[in-house]
């Protein structure tokens, strides 16, 4: 019998294949205002490590698409620069519409990127993106792992106008990040942003204030940064291109070192024995004394989709991976909705809901966490995820970007923007809160999460615990099925509350975390009244 995985809201292949942009070439970001003309190196990069499980095509493109922007030179820091730097995936590329008398709705915030990240004519590729090159190289690893050699010896034009071979390709990849190691005094591959207007958090979580002390102290983003799950990336990146390479090419058994090396520095480094939980991120101090960020965060989550654990005696493996299952689906976590992006002891910090926060939910991370537990030996948690990311979907009837949830786990599966004062009225069911985005509808890597678990679902119905221990943990969270009717799902998305979301204050707020960056001060959380 096969689990009831279809649903009419909406269908999601064709939704993915509308996200198709013929401009810059490959996947956009959604079909949304701020990124429906953006080819994200990253997002795309995720899209088709969803899809290639089943899906041959799409994924060849976007590797191909992803080949066609890789750096072929080094620029030069400062204002305006790319971050281009050579074998590195690009984090974004947009093109200006070519009608002048109808432009693009983020055409604006285009010019200004434009302005300072080194746009020419009506092309930007810009590249501060720490995690899209290992991404790929994964990518292409899973790919082969999947389909076979035959991709290795395609040849892509490049925008630099070059032909390549994606063989060539990983090698170049390969050479970012073992100069990135090299450069590293920790070993490890760290962001630090070449151009003072670039992206100054240059993981997936970008926003100014996604690595937060537990005092409230921002990262400092003045010196070079090291996120625990991009480590993991860079692991499977090293032990993959060793695959690919073969035994009989000298570099296959340096990475393999390097992967060993690279995984005991995060074991030891990153690992907080009173939490039993890795650290968010190691930043520097203002004087550049390498710290940990403590903060318990859905990042570690996300290090068990790597294979940084695999080659571990069985009891040490269980000694870390165990604990992160526990916490991940944890009360401090885990929504109706999917997972919060911090712990939920650190909502307080803010007086808005930031978009990295304790009251964000993304269907994305919720998918690569899930994909996570049952590469590590827990199919009937990873279920238990999956099955409410589903539901948050078809309850919104969008693939959204995100859900904001409250500390009382109450989901925004829809918001409308208001300049309304922020407050909550229990006796209309409505409620205002403070945020700095409207959640876009049909973001890409929440489409390809979506089909990835429908084709999971199918294939494996009823995943059983493999352990007592995943038994245990499944005893202590609340079950939630699977809403695979219209009724089911009209039903309780007529129950949910109105919500709005004010920008302005949100936004106003935020500016307070941009003054009182660089990890100096902590953040004063009633400094702006309601």
């Amino acid at each position: 019998m096969k689990a009831r995985s279809s649903t009419p809201f909406p269908p999601l292949q064709l939704l993915l294949q509308s996200l198709g942009y013929p401009a810059p070439g490959g996947i956009a970001a959604s079909s949304g205002e701020l990124y429906g003309d953006a080819f994200f190196g990253r997002d795309s990069a995720e899209v088709a490590e969803d899809l290639v499980p089943f899906d041959r095509v799409l994924p060849r493109r976007i590797i191909h698409d992803l080949v066609r922007y890789q750096g072929s030179r080094t620029a030069e820091r400062g204002d305006g620069s790319t971050e281009e730097e050579y074998g590195k995936i690009h984090h974004e590329c947009r093109i200006l519409p070519y009608d002048p008398l109808h432009p693009a709705q983020g055409d604006s915030r285009f010019r200004d990127m434009w302005s300072h990240w080194g746009g020419v004519g009506r092309k930007l590729v810009y590249y501060g993106s720490v995690d899209a090159t290992p991404l790929f190289v994964r990518l292409v690893a899973a790919y082969v792992s999947r389909w076979g050699w035959e991709i290795l010896d395609d040849v892509i034009a490049t925008d630099a106008g070059e032909h390549v071979t994606v063989r060539t390709s990983v090698e170049r990849a390969m050479t970012w990040i073992d100069g990135k190691l090299d450069e590293s005094s920790l070993g490890l591959v760290e962001f630090d942003r070449r151009n003072p207007h670039g992206i100054a958090n240059q993981g997936w979580k970008d926003s100014l204030s996604a690595y937060l002390h537990e005092d409230g102290t921002l990262s400092n983003d003045r010196a070079p940064l090291a996120s625990i799950e991009v480590q993991g990336l860079v692991y499977d990146a090293l032990v993959g291109a060793a695959e690919l390479l073969g035994c009989d090419d000298p570099r296959a058994a340096q990475w393999i070192a390097r992967a060993e090396l690279l995984r005991d520095r995060v074991l030891e480094w990153f690992w907080i024995p009173e939490y039993r939980y890795f650290a968010q991120a190691i930043d520097r101090d203002p004087f550049g004394v390498p710290r940990l960020i403590r903060t318990m965060t859905s990042n570690a989550g996300v290090l068990l989709r790597s294979r940084l654990f695999d080659r571990l005696p069985a009891g040490t493996r269980r000694r870390y991976v165990h604990p992160v299952a526990r916490r991940i689906v944890g009360e401090e976590f885990l929504t109706d909705a999917g997972i919060r992006c911090r712990a939920l002891r650190y909502a307080a910090l803010k007086r808005y809901y930031d978009y990295h926060g304790s009251c964000a939910v993304w269907p994305k991370e919720t998918y690569d966490i899930a994909c996570g537990l049952r590469h590590q030996g827990y199919p009937a948690l990873a279920r238990a995820v999956e099955t409410r990311l589903l539901n948050a979907i078809n309850i919104a009837g969008h693939a959204m970007e995100l859900f904001y949830v409250d500390a009382a786990g109450v989901v925004a599966y829809a918001v409308e923007r208001t300049e309304a004062p922020v407050t909550f009225n229990e006796r209309v069911g409505s409620r205002v809160i403070a945020g700095t985005n409207i959640p876009e509808g049909e973001q890409a890597w929440s489409v390809s999460a979506a089909l990835a678990v429908k084709h999971q679902m199918s294939s494996d119905p009823h995943p059983s615990p493999e352990s007592r221990g995943e038994a245990a943990i499944l005893g202590n969270i609340p079950d939630v099925p699977l809403l695979g009717t219209r009724s089911d799902i009209e039903h309780v998305r007529r129950q949910q509350p109105r919500i709005l979301l004010n920008t302005s204050a949100g936004k106003s707020m935020s500016r307070i975390d941009n003054r009182r960056r660089n990890g100096i001060q902590p953040l004063d959380m009633w400094e702006i009244g309601a």
